[in-house]
């Protein structure tokens, strides 16, 4: 993973701990794939997997606007279990 790539989800990491209802529910974020292997291609997405205690609604819609503000699923595909 390039620093670049690093800092940006540090930063969303830092970001998601920042907010309250975050920071009680959110147990562990982990970030695996291509990128962080280094085996990426320009084609290559961020495999983001958020662990939560108890998954509702505005835990979900909250993750939602986040990761859309810091540009991180716009375009992208993505699937919240």
């Amino acid at each position: 993973m390039f620093l670049a790539e690093k800092r940006a989800l540090d930063e969303l990491i830092r970001e998601m701990k920042g907010i309250p209802i975050f920071h009680e529910k959110v147990e562990e974020v982990i970030v695996f794939g291509s990128r962080v292997r280094g085996d990426f291609t320009g084609e290559s997405d961020f495999d983001v997997l958020v662990i939560v205690k108890d998954k509702d609604v505005v835990t979900e819609t909250g993750l939602i606007e986040l990761l859309v503000k810091k540009k991180i699923i716009q375009g992208f595909p993505f699937l919240l279990l």
